[in-house]
């Protein structure tokens, strides 16, 4: 092993240790360990100038950031709030019915999200109904969480993963969706029906459910 591998190995374990322990913002981590890589890169000539910039991949930067923007919007708006008290509703307190709404909501909602954001925006979803109807939320979070995985596999924008796949392989958003889509909806069914009889003894049981409109929740 040469020096300049021995460094590459330092530095791929210093960003590791940064992002691990979290003495410094995740952010900040990564750049150090990408400015760290550019610099011993171009001082030993393992790569050029113009390959390092080649590294940054703008068309991913630009299609998270106008992910992120929406989401942004969208939570201000109240709209993740209002389709979670939306479920509860039609779900008229049955919650088997509220299980597999907030099971196909949260596919849903990670089709068109990464995962992570999808993750925040359900967690806060699920707090909100199971405090409203006084259940134990371990089912419903485990249940949206693996519904919310599953369903981020389905698009193009629906994980980082899938970005970076989509953008070096040209593959266009619906030639994306084409190729995985029936078997999505065949999966989604077979992990919701796992997923029900799993946890059907911990769902709760039918309540009244107090008078509410769904809309208060919509912002102007």
């Amino acid at each position: 092993m040469d020096e300049v591998q021995i460094i590459f190995i330092l530095v791929y374990l210093l960003t590791i240790l940064l992002s691990a322990t979290k003495i410094v913002p995740l952010s900040v981590g990564a750049m150090v360990g990408a400015l760290l890589t550019a610099w011993f890169g171009l001082l030993y000539g393992v790569f050029t100038y113009n390959d390092a910039m080649g590294f940054i991949d703008v068309r991913l930067i630009f299609l998270l950031l106008g992910v992120m923007i929406v989401v942004e919007v969208a939570e201000r708006s109240g709209l993740f709030r209002f389709g979670a008290l939306y479920a509860v509703k039609i779900s008229g307190g049955n919650p088997t019915l509220l299980f597999i709404s907030i099971c196909l909501i949260s596919a849903v909602v990670s089709v068109f999200l990464s995962d992570p954001t999808a993750m925040l925006l359900i967690a806060a979803a699920m707090a909100t109904i199971t405090k409203l109807l006084r259940y134990d939320p371990v089912p419903y979070f485990i249940s949206a969480m693996i519904m919310i995985n599953l369903g981020g596999t389905s698009t193009l924008i629906g994980s980082v993963s899938n970005m970076i796949i989509g953008l070096q392989a040209g593959i266009s958003f619906t030639t994306f969706i084409g190729y995985l889509a029936i078997c999505e909806i065949i999966l989604w069914g077979l992990t919701i029906f796992a997923l029900y009889m799993l946890f059907r003894s911990r769902l709760g049981e039918k309540k009244e459910l107090p008078d509410y409109n769904p809309w208060e929740s919509v912002e102007d």
